[in-house]
């Protein structure tokens, strides 16, 4: 009772309908409102709507609506929402004959009647009713204008629902989910031949589905699958078709244009054009002639000793304090990723070689670059990139980690003084020359160094590792001595730290060097054990390399042969070049490292 008492205290007041124009962006006097929203208000009749003429949508949804009444003036009515209400029949609807929209959806209808004199009504929703035979809709058939109907959620059942809705004049889209009629076997098939005006059942209806539910309704099966089949066939050919005649257009278009170009040029009104080519042309060659320019500029700045010049200028700008060593997942400190040693800017400077000589200073190009007509002007890298070098030395896990030659055809850093001025920039900047077959054969053998470089720390790992235990490591072979191989024999780390050692001790016996040296190789089936030539060839390469600051400073005083007469008589393949070895170069070491190196302490 509280709650009828609640709905009967909200009546439809013309104060009421003032206040909702008001609330809803309206106005107030009534007959300038198009729309009304009168919904949710808990009214149970319409009433006082008279003055509202000019009223194309109604909301009345979700009230206590029982009787649709006080309708019939609205003759401008497009739209009526009375769904979520309590009316159990259709009245009251005469006269609107512009209404477009009707939603009666969820009331408590069980017949329709009444819209048939709705000339122009094309949407209606009825659906969740209680609509349950062919009967109760058979209004729809009066409908001439109705093309979209919802009945989802009725009690709506039997064949004959299929020809009622097909009598439908202009019926076009249709919801039938939730009805028993949906049960009837191939119903969809059944009820898009039998409306040929169906777009929309439940979901789109296209022309492929439309031919096979007929051929299906006249043929069964086989005929349903030999229309998919056609209507296939045929949008291939259409495209086919279509694909041909867009080519026929471009061809003909090109044609005409060419025609038009010739028929300019034959009556001379091209004039405009031609000046438009030749200044492009002209612009062309410009652009032609600056960029030939500029290459040979590139070429000349790295001519002589320009690459060298440029290294020295990358290395500057992008020197900074070395980052602190970490060691491995072994343990052990690891080599450099090959790149140069780097200082601090700040710094004054920085003394690389092993043994220089506070009365002797060696300047370079970064601090004192020569002069292009000066012979000592770059002159030791053109010697560098002209020859094919080996790569450093990797590090020990005793010994600090040793900088290596940077990857790419750019010359290494400076490996004396380096100066905290940088220097004048070049004319031209160049990027650095192609990578040639050279370049990738260096980087070839730098790459198998590291591999032998790592086969054997880890064979030492695993022999450390076998140690802890308390159990033996099974013998690594070595590979028997043999004659010179034809592939080339790569020195790590360890093997050159070997061969400085026993080449001192020894005074250059190349025999005791390629033992010591073979008792440190690693392992590998496609390298030859190395061989006096092979320790003769590397000593040689490590002084060419070193230099005053490179291999030789293993130890400063000159290697001199206390048996120089019996070696001249009993070994007279040293003679030659016995004389290089008084003053050998220095082996490369990190930048910092103490200038007196002790390989005993680091074997």
């Amino acid at each position: 009772r509280r709650f009828a008492s609640a709905i009967m205290a909200c009546p439809m007041t013309p104060e009421a309908l003032v206040k909702s124009c008001q609330e809803n962006d309206g106005y107030e006097t009534p007959e300038l409102n198009d729309q009304l929203y009168l919904h949710f208000k808990g009214y149970q009749r319409i009433e006082n709507l008279e003055p509202y003429t000019q009223l194309k949508a109604l909301w009345l949804e979700s009230n206590g609506l029982h009787v649709l009444e006080g309708l019939s003036h609205l003759a401008e009515l497009r739209c009526l929402y009375v769904q979520q209400n309590l009316i159990a029949k259709v009245q009251g609807l005469d006269g609107l004959n512009k209404l477009r929209v009707l939603d009666l959806s969820q009331n408590r209808l069980t017949h329709l009647e009444g819209l048939a004199g709705l000339p122009s009504l094309e949407t209606l929703n009825v659906s969740k009713n209680s609509l349950a035979s062919p009967d109760a809709v058979r209004e729809l058939v009066g409908c001439p204008a109705l093309a979209t109907l919802d009945l989802t959620n009725n009690q709506l059942g039997g064949d004959e629902m299929i020809g009622l809705l097909s009598s439908v004049p202009k019926l076009a889209s249709i919801n039938v989910a939730g009805n028993p009629l949906m049960s009837i076997p191939k119903i969809r098939k059944k009820m898009i031949a039998a409306m040929p005006r169906l777009a929309y059942m439940d979901r789109p209806v296209f022309e492929a589905e439309r031919l096979a539910a007929e051929a299906f309704v006249t043929g069964g099966t086989e005929a349903e699958k030999q229309a998919r089949d056609d209507f296939r066939e045929r949008n291939r050919q259409k495209e086919k078709a279509d694909r041909k005649a867009f080519r026929d257009w471009q061809a003909q278009k090109r044609a005409e244009a060419l025609q038009r170009q010739r028929d300019r040029a034959a009556n001379g009104t091209d004039e405009e054009k031609t000046a438009a080519r030749s200044a492009l042309e002209a612009a062309a060659k410009q652009r032609d002639e600056r960029a030939q320019a500029d290459a040979e500029a590139e070429r000349a700045s790295v001519e002589g000793s320009g690459v060298a010049k440029l290294a020295h200028k990358f290395w500057a700008a992008n020197a900074t304090e070395p980052l602190p060593p970490v060691p491995n997942m072994f343990g052990q400190m690891e080599a450099s990723e090959f790149r140069a040693p780097s200082v601090e800017p700040t710094e004054q400077a920085v003394t690389v070689g092993a043994h220089a000589h506070a009365d002797a200073p060696v300047a370079t190009e970064l601090s004192a670059p020569a002069a292009d007509g000066k012979e000592d002007g770059g002159s030791r890298f053109e010697e560098e990139e002209e020859e094919e070098e080996e790569e450093p030395p990797m590090p020990t896990e005793e010994a600090a980690p040793v900088a290596a030659k940077p990857a790419a055809a750019m010359p290494p850093p400076p490996s004396t003084t380096i100066s905290t001025t940088p220097p004048p920039p070049p004319a031209v900047e160049a990027p650095p020359p192609p990578v040639n077959a050279e370049e990738e054969a260096r980087k070839q053998r730098v790459s198998s160094s590291l591999e032998i470089y790592r086969a054997q720390r880890k064979a030492q790992e695993e022999a450390r590792k076998a140690e802890a235990r308390g159990t033996t490591a099974p013998p690594v072979a070595t590979a028997p001595a043999a004659p010179p191989p034809a592939q080339q024999i790569y020195f790590s780390m360890e093997m050159d730290m070997k061969l400085a050692e026993v080449w001192r001790k020894t005074n250059g016996d190349t025999s005791a060097c390629a033992a010591a040296v073979r008792e440190v190789q690693a392992p590998s089936e496609s390298t030859a054990a190395v061989s006096a030539e092979d320790c003769h060839r590397r000593w040689s390469e490590l002084n060419a390399f070193g230099g005053e600051g490179g291999a030789g400073a293993v130890d400063s005083a000159p290697v001199v042969n206390p048996g120089a007469s019996a070696t001249a008589s009993g070994d007279s393949e040293h003679g030659s070049w016995a004389e290089s070895l008084r003053a050998p170069a220095n082996l490369p070491v990190a930048v910092g490292e103490h200038e007196d190196t002790d390989f005993d302490a680091l074997d």
